[in-house]
């Protein structure tokens, strides 16, 4: 599905550009240890909220760091990694590509997670909801339309600094957003990570700089502007995911 829509964005004249935050948490213990306790009395590497702790982080580098190295020796664009918002999170960063690559770098990054932390003597996990008390795991994918080398999306004499193009692509996004959500939420428990009050959208909006929103848009009034769709959980397809070009009118 998503070649076809990369080949419907490009006879349109249209690059889609995307980039991926790639969130997960990481146990105590391998997926075989795990596994033998009936995947019960889990144990997060850490106790606390990580979210920007550079001293959490710290104790977790004897894993990032590999993982962040060995994908980049492998021409993975990874532009970093850091804490999340709840005990034993973390995030993965992708740099923007084209539209398939960014989804086969996704796919890659997760296995080498999964991998290094099993080497390690830890359990790599992108359920959306692992405990109903904590935090879930997402996929932010950034998205615009590229041509001639420059972002469509931008147009800086109109508001926001976005394009008539991205008004229209957008549209597209949120009148769609029903059907598509059955390849960004494809299982059970994807749908309990949408809960309120925990930065998992629960409406069909869009807004400036709202991390409650289904759709946000960043990179206001510069030429970076672009679309950040925070419905995904980890657990995504994202070779699977729609994305529509529109024409102008």
């Amino acid at each position: 599905m998503l070649k076809a829509q990369i080949a419907r964005c490009q006879s349109l004249g249209f690059d889609p550009v995307t980039a991926a935050e790639l969130e997960f948490f990481l146990f105590q213990g391998t997926h075989d240890e795990i596994a033998a306790r009936g995947f019960r009395d889990l144990r997060p590497i850490s106790s606390y909220n990580e979210d920007y702790n550079i001293f959490q982080t710290g104790k977790e580098e004897f894993v990032m760091r590999p993982v962040r190295n060995g994908l980049v020796a492998m021409g993975i664009p990874i532009e970093g990694s850091k804490g999340e918002a709840e005990t034993g999170q973390g995030e993965l960063n992708i740099r923007y590509a084209g539209a398939m690559d960014t989804a086969d770098y996704y796919i890659l990054a997760k296995h080498a997670l999964k991998e290094i932390a099993h080497q390690n003597g830890l359990a790599a996990t992108f359920m959306p909801k692992w405990h109903h008390d904590k935090v879930g795991s997402a996929a932010h994918i950034h998205q615009s339309l590229w041509q001639g080398g420059k972002n469509a999306f931008h147009d800086e004499g109109r508001e926001i600094g976005k394009s008539e193009l991205m008004d229209h692509y957008l549209a597209g996004l949120m009148a769609y957003a029903a059907d598509y959500t059955f390849f960004m939420a494809p299982y059970v428990n994807s749908y309990k990570r949408f809960a309120k009050a925990s930065f998992a959208p629960t409406q069909i909006v869009w807004s400036v700089d709202n991390r409650t929103a289904a759709f946000r848009i960043c990179g206001e009034g510069t030429s970076a502007v672009r679309i950040e769709c925070r419905t995904p959980g980890a657990d995504m397809n994202p070779y699977r995911r729609r994305r529509r070009c529109w024409r102008q009118g």
